[in-house]
């Protein structure tokens, strides 16, 4: 029932905020084959920016994108380069606490929500370019990581901390990472450019409320799968497109949440 409660006030929350303006982020100049984002590293978002141009709006990629999305540098950005570019990923969308590896985190659905609210609201949104942290995880089809207060679990067991004092203290580390985005007292919210992309699932060069709603939903399916496969509601598709997710409210206390098989 708690978990109920918690979804229905994060959609209650999401059918209440008003239109996003898009934010501008800064690219950093780079020449890695599938960064096509231009912040300096490999993710799921740029999996899911191909992802989008091939099945969505193939106008939404820029000459100079196009040719960093050509992965094997054949002259044509397809499917081949989409793979290509999702198995070299160091993190996966919505992984903003960079942990590395499969993560499906609700921090980023409730992370998307606040950008669109806060600058809803008139919030300053700054993104900044940070340095890009080395992930925690290496084999990204084995790892789920899930951290709560002093509870941490590791790869579907929990942490030991007294053990593994080096890896409890990193992941406590990127908890506050992602903890740290938050409306500051200045009435700004402040997050690394990597950050940023990361919460873009849809990967239409901005976070709205469509990324709130698939992030969710992604979550859910996810964390009740257990596969790392079910973060995503198509095969080879590696954006969370919109038509992916419904959430509906059946009361105060239910909410259902409806994903693409």
């Amino acid at each position: 029932m708690k978990t109920k409660k918690m979804l229905g006030f994060f959609t209650a929350a999401i059918m209440a905020a008003a239109a996003l303006p898009v934010v501008s982020v800064g690219a950093v100049d780079a020449a890695l084959p599938g960064d096509v984002d231009q912040d300096g590293v490999i993710t799921g978002h740029d999996s899911a920016m191909v992802s989008h141009a091939l099945y969505e709006d193939p106008s939404t990629l820029t000459e100079e994108q196009k040719a960093l999305a050509d992965y094997n540098g054949d002259g044509v950005v397809d499917e081949t380069d989409l793979e290509a570019i999702h198995a070299n990923e160091v993190f996966s969308i919505g992984d903003i606490g960079m942990i590395g590896g499969v993560t499906s985190d609700i921090q980023a659905a409730y992370r998307a929500i606040l950008l669109y609210s806060a600058e809803s609201s008139g919030a300053e949104i700054s993104v900044q370019d940070d340095a890009i942290p080395q992930p925690i995880a290496t084999d990204k089809e084995a790892h789920f990581i899930g951290y709560s207060g002093d509870t941490m679990i590791w790869d579907g067991t929990y942490l030991n901390a007294s053990q593994d004092a080096a890896l409890a203290q990193t992941i406590r580390e990127r908890h506050e990472m992602v903890e740290n985005i938050s409306l500051q007292e200045n009435g700004k919210i402040e997050l690394s450019t990597l950050q940023y992309h990361l919460l873009d699932a849809t990967g239409d060069g901005k976070v709205d409320i469509q990324d709130a709603y698939v992030l969710l939903g992604s979550y859910a399916k996810f964390y009740v799968s257990g596969d790392p496969a079910a973060k995503y509601f198509a095969p080879g598709r590696y954006d969370l497109y919109p038509d992916g997710v419904n959430v509906d409210v059946v009361s105060k206390d239910c909410v259902v949440i409806r994903v693409a098989s």
